[in-house]
This record gives structure tokens, sequence and C-alpha cells, in this order.
């Protein structure tokens, strides 16, 4: 209830504004320039109020809500005071972090000119060595020009050997796959499964051939 709804010239407005203001019958007493007495006698109804105690109360009551209103005020401009001093120091840390991200954006800059000049430098050495070894190929007899060929497959004696027990034909042409699809006919014939439980002998002297031939094959690869 506001100040003003408050009617302190009756026994129960004038013991809500005593209230409101937290003041005590000594306190109000003193105040008010009366005794306890009478402001006990103007709140139970025993006597009429005073209607200057009246009045001074609402006084007191209308200074009272200003006096907080301010004091709210204050403490709000303090705590804005110190977001802002707050603000203040955290903008000055970001334009330090933007500045030393200029400076780092600078420098990767700069560093990217260089990257991209030796980039340039590299590709015209290139293509010089280019020129040069053209000119040289165009120079040599063509029997002594270097050749991009694979060099032709020599098979080793094992290797030679495992194919004849595989039945494989090794050229420059041979696969894995060959040598795979061979094997698999040959322990057909050979595995002890198939041959009453006899040949095992066959069957693993087939067994290492395929790995024989596949080893010399993935060194070719």
């Amino acid at each position: 209830m506001p100040h003003s709804a408050l009617d302190t010239s009756t026994p129960a407005g004038f013991r809500a504004a005593r209230n409101r203001l937290g003041w005590s019958g000594r306190r109000a007493a003193a105040e008010l320039g009366t005794t306890q007495t009478t402001i006990s006698h103007w709140e139970t109804g025993r006597h009429r109020i005073c209607p200057r105690a009246a009045q001074a109360l609402v006084w007191r009551l209308e200074l009272e809500g200003e006096r907080r209103a301010h004091l709210a005020t204050y403490q709000r401009a303090e705590s804005l005071d110190v977001e802002l001093e707050a603000a203040l120091e955290l903008n000055a840390v970001l334009r330090l972090e933007r500045l030393d991200a200029d400076r780092e954006a600078a420098r990767l800059r700069q560093q990217l000119r260089d990257t991209q000049a030796q980039r340039d430098e590299l590709r015209a050495r290139h293509a010089v060595y280019d020129r040069l070894i053209a000119e040289l190929n165009g120079t040599w007899p063509a029997s002594e020009r270097p050749s991009r060929a694979k060099p032709r497959r020599v098979y080793s004696p094992a290797a030679q050997e495992a194919a004849r027990v595989l039945g494989v034909e090794l050229g420059e042409r041979t696969t894995e796959r060959d040598v795979k699809h061979a094997y698999w006919r040959a322990s057909q014939l050979t595995h002890p499964d198939r041959n009453d439980g006899e040949g095992g002998e066959a069957f693993m002297r087939v067994t290492s051939a395929r790995d024989t031939l596949l080893s010399e094959l993935r060194r070719w690869a």
C-alpha cells in the first residue's frame, strides 16, 4: 500500500505508518515530540490523534521512501560503475588480443608469400632441369638413352622348380592369380583327403611351391 493510501488520522493507519517506518512506541514519541502513553492512546482510539502528528508521520513516510529510492539508485550506480570498469578492462584485453592476432596474421601472410616465392623458384629450376635432360636425351645415341621400362624378370632356380611342380609357365605376365589357380588344381590331385590319406608329401611339395612362387612374384611387383 502506498504512503498516500494510509490515513494516519485513524488508529489503524497511524499504527501501520509507524510499523512501516520501523519505529517503536518510544521512538515514535521521541520523533513526534510526545509521550509513549499518548502514542498508545492514539493507536487504541482512546484519544483523538493530533493532526500535526498525523501529517508529520506522512511526511516521514515520504522522506523514508525517497531515502530508500536514493539509496537503491546509489547502489545501482555503484554496481554500474563496477560493471563499466570491468567492461573497460575487458575491452583493453580484447584490443591487445586483436593486436596480437593482427601481428600473427601479418606474419602468416608474409610466410605464405615467401613459400609461394620458393615454390615458383623451384618450378623454374625444375623446368630448367627438364629442358637440360631433354637436350641431353636428344644428343645421346638411342642405344644409350636411359630406359624407363621395367627390368625383365629373371626367375630364380627355386622359382623355376616351383613352377615345374605346379605346372605354371613363367613369363613377364605371370600373375599371382595364375599361381593360385595352378595350386588349386594340383592340390585337388595331391590332397590326402582325396587320396585315402596318401600323398601327404606331394601335397606339402605343392604347397611349398605355391609359397615360393608367390614370394617371387611379389618381389617383382
